[in-house]
């Protein structure tokens, strides 16, 4: 084999990979299901769990909790930056609105 049928090869295999790759966008956007309007009616819907004021509270708890493990991580880093001080003060006001929210 010379380079000449290698490099004929090669682009007949590139060739074929790139017409199959055209060929799968075009029917991928040419299906049936793309096509047609959305019918919203045929979706069942499920009735959403009331949720009671003690999980808030206890979410609320668990997220507080997480919130300042995280202010306590990077407060006693040794070499913080400008990011982490940053970081430090969006986690404090967020803990804020956390304990305001309860």
């Amino acid at each position: 084999m010379n380079i000449k049928n290698i490099l004929k090869d090669a682009i007949m295999v590139y060739a074929a990979y790139k017409l199959g790759e055209y060929m799968g966008r075009k029917n991928s956007y040419t299906q049936p299901m793309l096509q047609r309007e959305y019918d919203y009616h045929d979706e069942e819907y499920h009735e959403v769990e009331d949720i009671t004021e003690s999980e808030v509270i206890k979410k609320t708890d668990d997220e507080e909790t997480y919130v300042s493990g995280i202010m306590k991580e990077l407060k006693n880093k040794t070499y913080k930056n400008q990011k982490d001080r940053d970081k430090i003060s969006l986690l404090e006001i967020k803990l804020n609105q956390l304990k305001n929210k309860r």
